[in-house]
């Protein structure tokens, strides 16, 4: 199959998941046997692909002999970033195997090479992993949408043209200074991963809807992650770089498993507030702007195809945010969680390709707020960043007391 340069881009780096629990997980033989079943719908789906950096022509294997599944007993969670790092360890290594699934009692681990796809494959292999349905993907993925980014650009082009040259001077805009790579490293990540208890969102939506209505609650948790690092001594840089999520500028009826995303770069400055970070984001994914960086990036990958994606060591230390918020999505509705008064764990590691770098992944599982920072300990102190996380979802947050309030004042 002929994929885009995107997904060339990606391939080789690793997007690892644990969670649970889930209501019902399938045993490794009938996995093993939906997940064929889903591939022998033709490679659209992604489950059979071979994904590589060299080609865009990628082999299909509708039999999945890169998918790796194994069964163990349940992990120790009470440090679920060490149960993660500790899976990963013992599994086997991604690449060559395109993925890896660990069944323990009614917990999943997945370890995915990034070229197969991004979080909406990763959801809908969780929920095909649990659900007793055979659907996988709607919209479904067109078979022939092997560049959306091309098929995004002709139906905007259609739909939106006015928009579409108003956000034509984006290569044109001021950004923060670039920080050159100083020469590659060899360190491994480090993680830290917090949790919220159930309700939390709750709270935090009625703060939402009565001062900054229709705000994205994203930019509200990076408000608040700014200024908890900010206030550690760690100062970030001057652009937060969003991965938004592509998919809404395809035709109607029109899906894709690939990895379509756009980075936003949203412009942040303290004291952080989160009214001018929803602004931001706003021009981002409201307008074209995110598609017309899209297309940046991809132009950039045409010229250097680099054989491999190195860990760059910048000597700075300060912080590159990358965030990826999976916000509720038709494939993350259909996972089937297990009913606990406990809450679940939803722990997902993101590539960290600098040394500076924090990628942060929010995600949510019905009112909970589940966060994770991938890093490197060589540059930034791991108590500092898991009291970061750790301010942000606690019951004394400030996120939660202003949602406690605007409740209380709403009645």
């Amino acid at each position: 199959m002929k994929v885009s340069r995107n997904d060339c881009f990606y391939a080789g780096q690793s997007a690892t998941y644990l969670v649970g629990p889930l209501e019902r997980v399938l045993d490794p033989q009938q996995l093993k046997a939906r997940l064929q079943s889903i591939a022998a719908a033709g490679p659209q789906h992604r489950l059979g692909l071979r994904p590589s950096r060299a080609s865009r022509q990628w082999d299909f294997d509708p039999d999945c002999g890169g998918i790796v599944v194994t069964a163990g007993p349940m992990p120790d969670m009470t440090d679920p970033a060490r149960a993660m790092l500790d899976l990963l360890a013992d599994g086997p290594a991604v690449p060559p195997a395109t993925v890896h699934i660990h069944i323990a009692d009614r917990w999943l681990f997945l370890d995915f090479d990034h070229g197969l796809g991004g979080g909406r494959l990763f959801s809908e292999v969780i929920a095909a992993a649990g659900d007793g349905g055979t659907g996988f993907a709607e919209p479904a993925p067109a078979t022939a949408s092997r560049n959306p980014g091309l098929r995004a650009l002709m139906h905007t082009i259609r739909t939106q043209p006015r928009r579409l040259i108003g956000a034509l001077d984006e290569p044109f805009r001021s950004g923060g200074a670039a920080v050159v790579p100083t020469g590659q490293f060899d360190d491994r990540e480090a993680l830290a991963y917090r949790r919220s208890q159930p309700g939390f969102l709750d709270l935090v939506r009625a703060y939402r809807d009565g001062y900054l209505p229709r705000a994205p609650l994203s930019a509200l948790i990076l408000s608040a992650f700014m200024r908890a690092l900010h206030s550690s001594g760690i100062t970030p840089e001057d652009d937060v770089a969003l991965l938004v999520d592509l998919g809404r500028y395809l035709p109607s009826g029109v899906g894709t498993l690939s990895n379509f995303v756009g980075v936003a770069p949203i412009q942040v400055a303290a004291p952080y507030e989160a009214g001018s970070i929803a602004a931001a984001v706003h021009e981002y994914t409201h307008g074209c702007r995110a598609l017309v960086r899209y297309g940046m990036g991809y132009a950039a990958r045409l010229r250097t195809r680099p054989a491999d994606l190195p860990r760059w060591q910048t000597g700075s230390r300060r912080a590159r945010i990358v965030v990826t918020d999976h916000a509720n999505s038709a494939a993350g509705n259909k996972i089937s969680w297990a009913h606990t008064s406990d809450g679940h764990h939803f722990v997902r590691k993101a590539p960290v390709r600098y040394s500076n770098q924090i990628s942060l992944a929010i995600n949510r599982v019905g009112s909970e707020l589940h966060l994770t920072a991938s890093y490197y300990a060589g540059t930034f102190d791991p108590a500092t960043i898991d009291a970061a996380l750790a301010a942000i979802v606690a019951d004394d947050s400030q996120l939660v007391l202003a949602g406690a309030s605007g409740a209380r004042k709403g009645r």
